[in-house]
């Protein structure tokens, strides 16, 4: 008779004990040469934005606004338009039919412009984070009540990147409004002004806290008193602090929702349900809210709260902490930023607010090393 050979049970088993450790050993190798192609990826999008930008800047003069913002309250139905800092730099990206279908009469969320924001652009998407992605918002005349109309209703595709516009000086440098305390508890300032800064409020280009992007913003109104005639767009001549160790770019991803260290967070509008969702600014590449100032955040990701009666913003947390008003990214162990150099670097989760300040601010006086953050 002749006999089959085949495996026994054990052997079986065994072979499949292996494999499993085998798969074992060698997922997380993938994972890692998948994660260091997705940071790689991000870091290419964030030069293209950087050079773009820079090439902007040799044909105008100026580096394009954070926003533009046009507005006459004087007419019935009032007229406002508003548009953010992509739409400037999309001839500059290899975007020349995107930027000549735009409707720069209208804000880009109205309906005429739909079918231009509605394109999602691989270069302001970071391939960590999750995609794809649409904004879709309905706001109503009144909070959450359908039956009050429609004020504002867009879909629009989303980015992880953002112009950085500075750092919130005004209150992190006052130790009655930051979120910032010492080794014994009391609320200190969270920044320092450097000698002889400029304050006043956050429509002054020229303030110390002010980064590498300036905004636009005509309004009239039947009160004249209220007019507004806004131009600080920012020359490279005014980047004192060096183009190697200034911010142009960085990344807070998965906007519109809110992320604290991993996980989302669903808020309210003043925290009442009645009231419907809370949006994080600024997901939409077309928004005129991609421009941020950091604020810096408390290790929970608060970034706004109320103390004993008092406001405090911010804090000492600037990085991977959350994505509301702050670095964000789904990079283990930091976050990529493009320089007004045009170059890229890896920031490290142990920057905070202080560092993060020192880099996003154009004329702070700081001395830095480059190899430092």
């Amino acid at each position: 008779m002749r006999h089959r050979s085949a495996f026994t049970l054990i052997e079986l088993l065994v072979v499949l004990a292996i494999l499993a450790l085998l798969i074992g050993l060698l997922l997380p190798a993938v994972q890692k040469v998948r994660d260091a192609a997705a940071r790689l990826s991000c870091q290419n999008n964030l030069k293209q934005l950087a050079l773009g930008c820079l090439n902007y800047e040799s044909v105008h003069r100026t580096l394009p606004p954070s926003e533009e913002k046009w507005e006459d309250k004087r007419s019935k139905p009032e007229i406002k338009r508003e548009t953010g800092w992509t739409l400037f730099l999309l001839p500059f990206l290899e975007q020349e039919a995107l930027a000549r279908a735009y409707n720069p009469a209208v804000s880009w969320d109205h309906p005429a412009n739909a079918a231009v924001v509605t394109v999602p652009l691989k270069v302001l998407q970071c391939p960590a984070a999750p995609h794809p992605r649409l904004e879709e918002r309905i706001e109503y005349n009144k909070d959450n009540d359908p039956a009050s109309g429609i004020k504002k209703q867009y879909r629009a595709a989303c980015t992880d990147y953002f112009d950085v516009k500075g750092v919130k000086g005004k209150d992190l440098a006052d130790p009655n409004k930051s979120g910032c305390t010492d080794a014994a508890g009391n609320y200190v300032a969270c920044l320092t002004p450097p000698p002889g800064a400029i304050g006043g409020d956050d429509d002054n280009g020229l303030a110390w806290w002010t980064g590498v992007f300036g905004k636009s913003e005509f309004k009239l109104d039947s009160n004249p008193s209220k007019n507004k005639n806004i131009d600080n767009r920012v020359r490279i001549e005014q980047i004192t602090d060096g183009t190697s160790t200034t911010l142009m770019f960085g990344e807070c991803a998965n906007r519109p929702r809110f992320m604290i260290r991993g996980r989302e967070v669903v808020r309210f509008k003043d925290n009442n349900p009645s009231k419907g969702l809370d949006f994080n600014k600024g997901g939409a590449w077309a928004s005129a809210d991609n421009a941020l100032d950091l604020h810096g955040s408390q290790a929970d990701g608060t970034v706004e709260t109320k103390i004993d009666g008092r406001e405090r913003k911010g804090g000492p947390f600037a990085l991977n902490v959350t994505n509301e008003k702050n670095i964000y990214a789904y990079h283990s162990g930091g976050a990529n930023a493009a320089f007004v150099d045009g170059s890229v670097r890896f920031l490290s989760t142990r920057l905070d607010i202080r560092m993060a300040a020192a880099l996003a601010t154009k004329a702070g006086g700081e001395v830095l090393d480059i190899n430092a953050f």
